[in-house]
């Protein structure tokens, strides 16, 4: 190839435009394909020079994540899914009509306006919505604040937003730019070449996306609500709150509005249908940049559960990645023109779903299977395993495979809803459980599914394995306690241990199960038996001689696990209660939201918090939490000869020189220098970012008075000084 002539025809091109913008012969326009409902470039051969340069700058041919990474941050990102950054937030504009009327926020928005203001830059190339022709985009060059304005919200259709970049190149003045990962991606291979359009363009904005929906989904959608195309005067994606309405006003002064979050049943569906599975573009299914890897500054929403059972208003994911991005942010927040405040990569990458763009891989193998060309990538992406998850998620974007088709697109349609009936009878969760992708549904039908597909069917498959050759250690904790560090710290010494931190399954239903006395040990053996036969035949298989797994979920299980494992010893970690209690208070620790199963006193009949438990507040859960979890651990240790009880302060003293970490390995029969730890120690894992309490000497005394009528008798038992 020499052109992008091709690149059409393979199914490849993305319509983004930034073909038209780097042909200087101008032989490049970007037209509507109308039976595809997508943009696609249209070359005059009587104008192309044969230069090769539209294919060298195409994103949707080819993109080189490292060579890109290099010449923009000089380094390959640590994490390959966020990419390079400096900071990441959660934000919002100050003004409360255009937070309330952007999509998520209305934090762009008020960074450009700001930006526009300060005469950092003099416009903005950004999409709005075509006034002759609504329901098509229009690229503009916006020089004001009304303008910039007016284009504010998603544009959930097809942009060919480099098209703008033509116009860019001959203005005069700095610039921001607007758009999504494959706009970034064409605009950051287009500035290689073209350095006058590198040096005018100051700020690229970049929209987190998963996919983009045709054309033919908003028709869709359209015409489901009984709206005909050439009566709409005007269609608003989002806006109106978080996380909004679609506002169409049509020709006669009438106005419809369509939650975005509809609840009854064939609304959402319809929804899902026109702007997600049924009408996807399709180069869109082969995209890996998730998060706008090369833009200055990403945003997005943050779909975190606390936000979107109680947020009206609207804020925005934030990840500054160069120092101008993050400069612009400190200083609008400075002049109080947006409120930030920082979040931590956890809760970053709970606010976005990344399955879409961790199964991309997924789409690759299916569509060299079907011999579909794919893009050139050069990403360590491509390293990933996908899992048999993924290729089940693909089969909801079959239909939009035949989306120009009308009868296979019916018939796949049907096929998306009857699986979404199943979906909503949790059979689909189910089979999801089964291939360990974590979902939330009752304790009750994940105890019943983990108990026929983990300690039935797989295991019998495996047959029963031998464990006298192997030295187990089991490290037990209440939770909160460095046990995943200290697994993770343990299995890079040798080849010869294999350390795990919570395997799959996690055997929480079973612990807590037998805690409360729902079964019985013998059951509770021949299970644990099961769950572990997978990890002994690796371990024999590589002749490994010692198995560490670090597990809180074993609080109960240590009767059970001396007479599995015959070679077992016991590591029991020790931390302060209360921290443990502040550190579960900053996490999901019985929130209305907590997916993970937890014991309760009401589990319990003879527990004296048994009457007490649905009139406890969180606090005083969380306390009892730690103290019935800590009060089993002692009562199951203290006839076991093979145990030592070593506290978390021990393990993290730096003054002392780690003394718990000696312990536990002189414990094992390792010998440990201390060149071989020191540079390791303090790359704790699991570490909560965000207390959301002070630290237990700054409780009020109503908090440290019921944390010690809880918990105080346990804290006596391991900590002397505790009244002190």
């Amino acid at each position: 190839m020499i052109n992008i002539k091709e690149i059409p025809k393979r199914g490849l091109c993305m319509g983004c435009g930034t073909c038209v913008a780097a042909c200087q012969s101008l032989a490049i326009e970007i037209i509507k394909n109308e039976i595809k409902g997508i943009y696609v470039p249209q070359i005059d051969e009587s104008l192309c020079t044969l230069c090769g340069l539209c294919l060298e700058i195409c994103p949707g041919y080819s993109v080189d994540y490292e060579q890109l990474n290099q010449k923009i941050f000089g380094k390959q990102p640590n994490n390959i899914w966020l990419g390079n950054y400096i900071n990441t937030y959660i934000g919002h504009a100050k003004e409360y009509q255009l937070r309330y009327s952007a999509s998520s926020g209305g934090l762009i928005t008020a960074l450009l306006t700001y930006a526009l203001r300060k005469k950092i830059i003099d416009g903005v190339l950004l999409t709005r919505m075509d006034h002759f022709q609504p329901c098509e985009p229009e690229i503009v060059i916006a020089e004001t604040d009304r303008d910039i304005i007016s284009a504010m919200g998603s544009k959930m259709c097809p942009v060919p937003a480099n098209v703008g970049l033509r116009d860019i190149a001959g203005k005069l003045g700095n610039f921001a730019f607007v758009g999504l990962p494959c706009h970034i991606h064409g605009l950051r291979k287009l500035e290689i070449y073209r350095q006058d359009i590198k040096k005018k363009i100051i700020f690229r904005f970049g929209l987190m996306c998963s996919k983009t929906p045709t054309f033919l989904g908003t028709e869709y959608f359209l015409k489901k609500k009984g709206i005909k195309k050439e009566d709409v005067k005007k269609i608003s994606y989002r806006g109106k709150g978080w996380l909004g309405y679609i506002t169409v006003l049509l020709k006669n002064g009438a106005e419809k509005e369509f939650s975005r979050v509809p609840t009854k049943f064939f609304d959402k569906f319809n929804y899902l249908s026109s702007f997600h599975y049924d009408f996807c573009h399709p180069r869109c299914l082969l995209c890996c940049d998730h998060n706008c890897e090369f833009s200055d500054v990403s945003f997005g929403d943050p779909r975190l559960p606390e936000l979107l059972k109680k947020e009206k208003m609207g804020k925005s994911l934030v990840v500054t990645r160069t120092q101008v991005g993050e400069d612009i942010i400190q200083q609008a927040f400075a002049d109080d023109e947006i409120d930030i405040a920082p979040i931590d990569n956890g809760r970053f990458f709970n606010a976005q779903s990344h399955s879409f763009q961790e199964g991309f891989k997924v789409h690759l193998n299916v569509f060299k299977l079907m011999r579909r060309p794919i893009p050139i990538y050069k990403t360590p992406k491509l390293l990933k395993n996908p899992k048999l998850s993924q290729y089940i998620r693909i089969l909801r974007y079959l239909p939009s495979n035949f989306s120009t088709n009308r009868l296979m697109r019916s018939f796949f349609h049907t096929v998306n809803l009857i699986v979404y009936v199943i979906n909503k009878k949790q059979l689909i969760k189910l089979i999801k459980q089964l291939i360990n992708t974590p979902l939330s549904f009752s304790s009750e039908i994940k105890g019943r599914f983990r108990n026929i597909v983990f300690y039935r069917i797989y295991p019998r498959l495996l047959g029963k394995q031998d464990w006298s050759e192997i030295s187990v250690y089991c490290i037990v904790s209440t939770g909160r306690a460095g046990t995943k560090f200290i697994a993770n710290f343990l299995d890079e010494f040798s080849t010869d241990i294999v350390a795990k931190h919570e395997p799959s399954p996690k055997l929480i239903h079973l612990a807590n199960t037998f805690a409360a006395g729902k079964i019985s040990q013998q059951r509770a053996i021949k299970r644990l038996e099961f769950a572990r036969r997978q990890i002994c035949r690796s371990i024999n298989k590589r002749k490994g001689k010692i198995y560490i797994e670090s597990n809180p979920h074993l609080f109960s299980l240590i009767p059970v696990a001396s007479k599995v494992f015959k070679k077992i010893k016991f590591i029991h970690i020790i931390r302060d209660g209360r921290d443990v209690v502040r550190s579960g208070m900053s996490r999901w620790w019985y929130k209305e939201n907590d997916i993970t199963p937890r014991i309760k006193a009401l589990d319990f009949a003879a527990d004296e918090y048994y009457d007490k438990w649905n009139k406890m507040t969180r606090f005083e859960k969380v306390c009892w939490f730690w103290q019935k979890r800590i009060s089993i651990i002692s009562n199951d240790i203290k006839d076991i000869p093979n145990v030592i009880t070593v506290k978390f302060d021990d393990i993290f003293n730096k003054d002392k020189n780690y003394p718990g970490i000696k312990t536990i390995f002189d414990f094992i029969g390792i010998e440990l220098d201390d060149d071989q730890y020191l540079d390791k120690i303090e790359r704790r894992a699991n570490v909560t970012q965000e207390y959301a309490i002070p630290p237990w000497q700054s409780w009020s005394e109503e908090m440290k008075k019921k944390f010690d009528e809880i918990a105080g008798i346990q804290m006596s038992n391991y900590y002397s000084n505790y009244k002190k």
